[in-house]
């Protein structure tokens, strides 16, 4: 009886490590922001960060350049140094994002730039 239990724990973690809304991986993409397709954002006095949008990044990888979209929401606060900032203000600076692959698009976690 013990080892069928335990089968069955076993069968349980494995399905929901691997199932489609299990356990999501995230990524992390560094590059050059290109792009910003801003839809909306929250113009709260000293309480910048809260847009919502698209950015482009511009990445390398083994001399090769790739250019990547990555959704931005309202979840997610985007930093430039220890400064919170618009969307907008991200263009042109380098970028640590962690996202997530979400319906087919990649879902930013985290952002965090770099004047260069």
């Amino acid at each position: 009886m013990r080892n069928y239990l335990q089968g069955w724990i076993g069968l349980i973690i494995l399905v929901g490590t691997i199932w489609p809304g299990g356990a999501i991986a995230e990524e992390i993409v560094e590059g050059k922001v290109i792009k910003i397709n801003l839809t909306a954002c929250s113009l709260k006095a000293g309480k910048p960060g809260r847009c919502e949008g698209t950015l482009q990044l511009e990445t390398q990888r083994e001399g090769e350049v790739t250019k990547r979209e990555i959704v931005i929401t309202r979840d997610v606060t985007l930093m430039l140094g220890k400064d919170k900032v618009f969307l907008p203000s991200l263009k042109g600076t380098f970028a640590t994002i962690t996202y997530i692959v979400k319906d087919g698009k990649n879902v930013a976690t985290t952002v965090v730039a770099q004047k260069p």
